[in-house]
């Protein structure tokens, strides 16, 4: 019943690869990272850091998906729209080189990086609320990375990482297969994997001072998160329906108060998500000392993500003098597609106190139309960004500015395979109503900013 809580975690959960220096590339940053971000896009890019640096950094983003869902009796039902502010992403890390000598050269860093992945709040009673009506999503790596350069010509990159994910989510589902509000249970969980370990793979090969080449392999990570889950049986009448005064069943982390005076199953519940091997690879040319451009690509194998598991799921209530029980365990296919991004950008450094850049990306959406739903939006998308840097003070201190725009089609769905989800606790056996159908409408933004501070004796 509560496997629905996962579908904002599926494909595309990767809103935009996150970066200041990146965003305002176009995420074309493979070949070319050369700071402590690099332990992101490509950990042998840090053999570029010439000083011991701090980094520090905030970024924003948005996104406002509209929906207009259309009924299995044909009627088209009033527009729901994202209301939630937008989502900060921090940034934290410090990078430095280590060594120089007869066995090549080494470079160190140690961060905190994440993807930006918008938050979602909409109308509680909306006729999206099946699928969603919040969500918040926290999912970031720290730890430490280092680039060896046995030869002129080649770097290699390693990253060693500590995974962690949090979600919120609460939505709505059926009694009794029906979009009725009478027979509405709301649906809050939270859940927390605070440590799960992978690695970042990185190689650079220089040939020529004017062209490079990048490459980087991130393993697939699978989370297996903990916490609890909350049924509210009041939100559409259902408290008279359920024995006594159990209008609220909380499955895990639960102290009895006035407020939720009934706690069962201390266990709690458990998600496993597996997130993709992720495959990233540019070149860079620079025709000019002062100008460099790369061409990158970047795949993500979705197609592995075969299901979505949610484990010991085991209340029972107690309805009209009978019990109700439900599944303890669920796994609901994730039908995803792989997905592939292009990337073009680059930078020019117009003057020893500025440099520019700009870039964008195409990449098709992990969800097939009839797979598309308001909890996530993910059809082929444009970004399109630019940015800048300003090294005040003879280049002790470096200043980051990047923001981006990001352009999504419009998408009627008729043939939806997504349906409510119905745990028919009063047994009616009706079949579920599909809730997908309907015209999808979408717009984002990113924005981002970074203060480093360079240590040591500048060249």
């Amino acid at each position: 019943m509560l496997l629905f809580i996962t579908t904002a975690l599926a494909g595309g959960y990767f809103y935009s690869d996150s970066g200041i220096v990146a965003t305002g590339r176009g995420g074309a940053w493979i070949a070319g990272a050369d700071n402590q971000f690099a332990q992101y896009y490509n950990p042998a890019g840090l053999i570029r850091v010439k000083n011991p640096t701090f980094n520090i950094g905030l970024g924003f983003v948005q996104q406002r998906t509209t929906f207009e869902r259309v009924n299995d009796d044909g009627v088209t039902l009033p527009a729901v729209t994202n209301q939630a502010p937008p989502y900060t992403v921090p940034q934290l890390g410090f990078a430095s080189p280590l060594a120089e000598g007869k066995l090549g050269k080494l470079a160190f860093a140690f961060g905190m990086v994440s993807p930006y992945a918008p938050s979602a709040d909409y109308d509680p009673t909306g006729p999206q609320r099946y699928t969603v009506v919040d969500t918040e999503i926290y999912q970031f790596s720290w730890g430490p990375s280092i680039a060896y350069q046995p030869h002129p010509m080649v770097t290699f990159g390693l990253g060693l990482q500590a995974k962690a994910l949090i979600l919120e989510q609460s939505l709505v589902v059926a009694a009794n297969g029906e979009d009725n509000p009478a027979g509405d249970i709301g649906v809050r969980a939270n859940v927390t994997d605070a440590f799960t370990p992978n690695i970042n793979l990185g190689l650079l090969v220089e040939p020529h001072e004017a062209v490079s080449f990048g490459l980087a392999v991130q393993p697939a990570t699978t989370f297996r998160a903990k916490g609890s889950a909350v049924l509210d049986l009041t939100t559409g009448g259902m408290g008279a329906a359920v024995e006594g005064d159990v209008d609220r069943f909380q499955d895990g982390r639960c102290e009895p108060d006035q407020v939720d005076p009934v706690c069962a199953n201390q266990d709690g519940i458990g998600l496993e998500i597996k997130l993709p091997l992720v495959v990233r690879a540019g070149v860079a040319v620079r025709p000019v000392e002062d100008l460099e451009i790369e061409l990158a690509a970047v795949w993500q194998n979705w197609a592995t993500l075969t299901d979505i598991l949610l484990t010991d799921v085991d209340p029972e209530l107690i309805v009209f003098g009978s019990p109700a029980e439900l599944e303890s365990e669920f796994a609901l296919p994730a039908g995803l597609r792989n997905t592939t991004s292009i990337r073009l950008g680059g930078e020019w450094r117009a003057s020893d106190l500025v440099e520019l850049r700009a870039g964008g990306f195409w990449e098709n959406g992990a969800f097939p139309a009839q797979r598309m739903t308001v909890a996530l939006y993910d059809p082929s998308k444009v970004q399109i960004g630019g940015g800048a840097s300003l090294y005040p003070m003879k280049g002790r201190f470096r200043f980051d500015v990047s923001a981006a725009k990001l352009f999504f089609p419009k998408l009627t769905v008729t043939d939806s395979e997504i349906q409510l989800v119905n745990v028919d606790v009063l047994g009616f056996n009706r079949p579920p109503e599909t809730i997908g159908n309907g015209t999808y409408s979408s717009k984002g933004w990113v924005a981002a900013a970074q203060l480093s501070i360079l240590f040591g004796s500048l060249e």
